[in-house]
């Protein structure tokens, strides 16, 4: 059965189209000329074929599996009734009860057989909506965990991965292919993501490691500790030496001048004591201070070029975004080495004034031990920050692999719960369609046994005898169907003659004949194998030149098939008929078609109503029928006569003949008094026909005074006499019970 239907870009239908939805067993769709009916039954006609032609983006939807779609509508008598030859329509002979029986009960089998596949089909749908719904719930958390986390950081690393479905595809994929766990932590990834996509991805340079050697050689010299002094065995040395004043008579020595002394200003100094001073402060005293001196100035050269580098190297790496050296303790060990060269200078610049002392010149060789290693450490990094930009574009597939490994590590419970979900999940989806696929084979098998049971009673002569069966009933006789003798299994309309028919039928008698073969079709079909195939039954206006008699006759025809839908499955004659759906624009006719008495039943049927909008067609979806003519208005008149005046009930009698019999059907009914047999029935009724002709026109006193309330009874009855003596009964049964 079609559950949904939607009519889009052809005809007066716009891009956005119109949706039939939640259809039903039976289904009514009104509509006056031009607003798309027809281009709603030439769609579902094109459902049956491949190829979509001019509805292209109309489609429609399934409850259950797909049966065959038989259309009636004018393009269907101009396929079939176009030429002489008319292709026949395959019936099941009645004859052979056995196998008729064999037929049904297979069918009865297969419709069985449907129904648990449809079922099965429902919890592989409820099963496929809940792996839908835990993949979405999973995309939903890694993206929200891990995609709009690290965006910021890992973006670049993310494109190509941008929607939920693709990101949630390269976690899994990560997951499963994984061979070790994550090794690079975040910081490490992170630091990797910006060199990679930095904007400026250079070639660093390595940093020259300091060099100690030198500076450590003089603060290692014996000189600052040895105490520097003359010689001991000079008269004076051994003054000087007890006195403890080396560096003080060496000093004062600069200020000596003649023979005062510089310190108490008497004539104190002879040559004498010149030579034993001279001897004292003998060659290798004066070798000494010159070292002393040397080293001192040495020191500070070198000591000042090294602080200078180090300042430079801080300076230089201070400036790169992302420096490799780690700035905060090389600066800490910076200052120190400042610090200790600050003091060592001091403490020899002591020692050249008093030569005599001995200082202690620090040898901290372990803070450039500890620079180095800095530095060698910041070098590695250069190295293989400079191996990663003279291979970036590899580098960054690999550093894309380690995010997604990280990731998939951050969030491995998660995916481990969803991955065992999935294949408790696929586990069930791969059991059902296993069943489902079971149950579609036992189903083309039994219907290979009905086409072999077919195959031996089908015959196209049923038909041909059904069609003349009601030709003879409506004394259509001068014109019968019978087999082509140009073409097997064809038809040809014949005369009483023998002539062929060709197009000389009136265009009432071809509508009609053309019905009366589509019903041929859905009780057979026009191949062998649809004999017995499921149905849906759409029929579009068939009333265009009808005769109000045979009107009824179709409407009749098409209401044992509505009211046979209606009925419980187990009391339905017509099984194969799963759905109708109803297409016209005359009212009459939709009344006729939608009237259920009291087989109504609601849960079974639709009502729609199509409309133009600036040229654009559109649908109305309604629960209850809302086609409300103003002739089923006066039938509730009617129903409701009572407390009505006599005037009133006489107007909307007349109004209810002349529509339903002259207007609608060209039926005379003036004469209908004729047929009562009583004398008082026919003059009643010729009274009402008299009076339905004059006093609905005007007032006149008399009539007045001889019509009073009390006699409206009577003329209800005679008024359903007319309709029962013009074997309209049911007419009017239906709209009194309407």
């Amino acid at each position: 059965m079609i559950s949904n239907i939607k009519i889009a870009d052809t005809a007066t239908y716009d891009y956005e189209g119109v949706n039939f939805q939640n259809l039903k067993e039976i289904n009514y769709i009104y509509g006056t000329n031009g607003t798309g009916k027809t281009t709603i039954s030439r769609f579902l006609e094109q459902c049956n074929s491949i190829d979509k032609g001019e509805f292209q983006n109309c489609n429609i939807n399934w409850k259950n599996d797909s049966s065959l779609i038989l259309v009636y509508n004018k393009d269907f008598r101009e396929k079939h009734f176009s030429s002489d030859n008319i292709p026949g329509i395959f019936s099941l002979g009645a004859e052979n009860t056995s196998i008729l029986e064999q037929i049904d009960n297979n069918k009865d089998k297969i419709d069985k057989l449907f129904s648990e596949k449809f079922k099965k089909k429902r919890q592989l749908s409820d099963f496929q909506e809940q792996l839908e719904s835990e993949s979405k719930q999973f995309s939903d958390i890694l993206w929200i965990k891990l995609y709009k986390k690290n965006k910021d950081i890992f973006g670049n690393s993310f494109v190509g991965f941008g929607k939920k479905d693709l990101f949630k595809q390269k976690i899994l994929d990560t997951y499963l292919t994984k061979t070790k766990k994550q090794t690079l932590e975040f910081s490490k990834l992170e630091s990797l993501s910006q060199t990679l996509y930095s904007n400026e991805l250079t070639i660093l340079k390595t940093i020259q490691e300091i060099d100690y050697s030198a500076i450590a050689k003089i603060e290692n010299n014996s000189i600052w500790s040895k105490k520097i002094i003359g010689k001991k065995d000079v008269p004076i040395g051994k003054l000087i030496e007890e006195l403890n004043n080396t560096d003080w008579v060496s000093s004062g020595l600069q200020y000596a001048n003649g023979e005062i002394c510089p310190f108490c200003q008497q004539k104190t100094l002879g040559e004498n004591f010149y030579k034993q001073i001279n001897d004292f402060f003998d060659k290798q005293y004066e070798e000494n201070k010159k070292t002393l001196q040397d080293l001192y100035e040495t020191y500070t050269k070198l000591t000042t070029k090294l602080i200078t580098d180090i300042n430079n190297i801080y300076l230089e790496q201070s400036q790169l975004q992302h420096s490799k050296l780690n700035l905060e303790i090389f600066e800490s060990i910076r200052n120190s080495i400042i610090s200790l060269f600050s003091e060592n200078i001091q403490k020899m610049k002591i020692k050249i004034k008093e030569s005599s002392v001995s200082v202690t010149i620090n040898n901290k060789e372990d803070y450039f031990l500890r620079v180095n290693n800095i530095i060698g450490f910041a070098n590695k990094e250069i190295r293989n920050h400079n191996n990663i930009v003279e291979n970036a574009e590899e580098e960054k597939e690999l550093l894309k692999e380690d995010i997604f490994l990280f990731l998939s590590d951050q969030l491995e419970t998660t995916i481990s719960d969803y991955l065992q979900k999935i294949e408790n999940i696929n586990k069930a989806i791969t059991g059902i369609e296993g069943k489902i696929l079971n149950i579609t084979n036992e189903i083309v098998s039994k219907e290979k046994e009905i086409s072999n049971y077919t195959d031996k009673i089908v015959s196209i002569k049923p038909g041909i005898e059904r069609i003349n069966k009601i030709l003879d009933q409506f004394e259509m006789t001068n014109f019968k169907i019978v087999e082509s003798k140009q073409k097997e299994n064809y038809y040809e309309i014949q005369r009483e003659n023998g002539e062929l028919v060709k197009q000389t039928l009136s265009e009432g008698e071809i509508t009609f004949l053309t019905f009366l073969y589509y019903i041929q079709v859905v009780e057979g079909g026009l191949e062998k194998d649809q004999t017995k195939a499921n149905k849906i039954i759409v029929i579009d206006d068939p009333i265009s030149s009808l005769d109000s008699y045979i009107l009824y006759v179709v409407s009749s025809i098409i209401n044992e098939y509505i009211n046979d839908l209606l009925n419980r499955e187990s009391d339905r004659k017509n099984k194969y008929i799963k759905q109708i759906i109803l297409l016209t624009h005359n009212v009459y006719f939709h009344k006729e078609i939608s009237f259920f008495g009291r087989n109504n039943n609601s849960s079974k049927v639709t009502y729609w109503v199509l409309k133009k909008v600036k040229n654009i067609t559109k649908n109305e979806y309604f629960e209850e029928n809302p086609i409300r003519s103003t002739y089923q208005l006066l039938w509730k008149d009617i129903k409701s006569c009572q407390g009505q005046s006599a005037i009133s009930l006489q107007n909307t009698m007349r109004r209810i003949l002349e529509n339903y019999f002259k207007i609608l059907g060209n039926l005379d009914y003036k004469d209908i008094y004729t047929k009562f047999e009583d004398v008082q029935e026919k003059r009643i009724c010729k009274s009402l026909i008299s009076w339905i002709n004059d006093g609905s026109h005007t007032i006149h006193d008399e009539l007045f005074v001889q019509q009073q309330d009390e006699l409206n009874s009577l003329y209800i009855k005679i008024f359903e006499d007319i309709f029962k003596k013009m074997e309209h009964e049911k007419h009017y049964k239906m709209m009194m019970e309407a």
